[in-house]
């Protein structure tokens, strides 16, 4: 019984002393100056969001929940789709994206590979 109480204080210590050792050793002056986060101001975009277009596809020969999943998960998967957001009746989707890396016309192919229609909206 001595034994293990005698070796479950020395852990202890041990987790005590490395704890405190981790502590001395970091102060706020040795914090690099590049690693603090500046707040972005109200005009300012992150980097991955600026330059994103928008396009509105109508969707068609969708016939339940899966369907609509089977269409977001084959655009996700595209270089340059951002995000995407379904209108109310789940027959338009709205997608923002980078022109540089993809078009609207490639946005269409990809939903009739999966074996639906859709048409972009003016």
């Amino acid at each position: 019984m001595f034994e293990r109480t005698h070796f479950a204080i020395n852990k202890i210590s041990t987790i005590i002393l490395a704890a405190a050792l981790s502590l001395s050793f970091f102060t706020p002056s040795s914090a690099r100056a590049e690693q603090s986060v500046q707040p972005l101001t109200h005009h300012e975009q992150p980097a991955e969001l600026s330059g994103l277009s928008t396009v509105t596809l109508k969707l068609s020969g969708m016939h339940c929940a899966a369907c609509s999943v089977k269409i977001r998960k084959a655009l996700k998967a595209m270089d340059g789709v951002k995000e995407l957001s379904e209108g109310k009746s789940k027959k338009h989707l709205l997608i923002k994206y980078n022109s540089a890396l993809v078009t609207p016309a490639a946005l269409v192919k990809k939903v009739k590979e999966t074996g639906y229609q859709a048409t972009v909206e003016k």
